[in-house]
C-alpha cells in the first residue's frame, strides 16, 4: 500500500501548439481580473424614483440628520391635485445630505419606491433641528408634479439651504 496519491502524468511534450492571443481571454493580470468581474457581477441597486439632496449653504456643507417626508396628493375628479395629501415614504439625509433609501409608509410596499404618472407631490424637509432652532424656516416643502412614470424615471430634488433662504430645482 502506498501512501502517495496518484498523480497522472502531465505530458512534457513540445508538440503541442503553442497557445495564441485567441486562446487567452486577456493578455494582462488586470485584463484577467476584469475579466473574471465581469462574470462576478451583480446588478447595482436601481435608485428609487425620488431622490433629494440638502447642502447647508451658511457652511458649505452637506446637511446630515436633516427628516425627509414624501408625501402624494390626492387628485381630484378632473385630475387636478387637491389641497389633501398622505404620506408615502420617510427617510434622513445621510452625512453627504441625500437620502440613501427611503422607508416606505404603506404595509405591503417594501422596496423600491415608485411615482405615479400625473401625480403631484411633496417632500417635507425639517429644517429646524438642523439649525438649533435659529431659523426662519422650520421646515421647507417643496411640491412637484411628475410628468413621466415607469422604467428609468427620476426626479431628484436637491434643496440649497441656509437659516434664512433656501432654493431648489429638478436635479438629475
Amino acid at each position: 500500500m502506498s501512501l502517495t496519491p496518484d498523480v497522472p502524468e502531465i505530458s512534457t511534450s513540445t508538440s503541442d501548439p503553442p497557445l495564441t492571443h485567441a486562446d487567452t481571454p486577456a493578455d494582462t493580470p488586470a485584463e484577467r481580473l476584469l475579466t473574471i468581474a465581469s462574470h462576478m457581477s451583480i446588478p447595482a441597486p436601481k435608485k428609487p424614483a425620488v431622490t433629494c439632496h440638502v447642502l447647508d449653504t451658511s457652511t458649505g456643507k452637506p446637511a446630515p440628520n436633516i427628516p425627509c417626508t414624501l408625501s402624494r396628493f390626492l387628485r381630484l375628479t378632473d385630475g387636478t391635485p387637491s389641497s389633501s395629501c398622505f404620506e408615502v415614504a420617510r427617510a434622513f439625509t445621510n452625512a453627504d445630505g441625500r437620502v440613501a433609501a427611503w422607508e416606505m409608509r404603506q404595509k405591503g410596499t417594501a422596496g423600491r419606491l415608485d411615482v405615479e404618472e400625473g401625480s403631484t407631490y411633496k417632500i417635507r424637509f425639517d429644517t429646524w433641528e438642523h439649525f438649533g432652532g435659529e431659523t426662519f424656516f422650520p421646515y421647507v416643502e417643496v411640491v412637484f408634479t411628475v410628468k413621466e412614470a415607469g422604467e428609468g424615471a427620476h426626479y431628484h430634488i436637491p434643496l440649497l439651504l441656509s437659516p434664512y433662504s433656501y432654493s431648489t430645482y429638478r436635479g438629475s
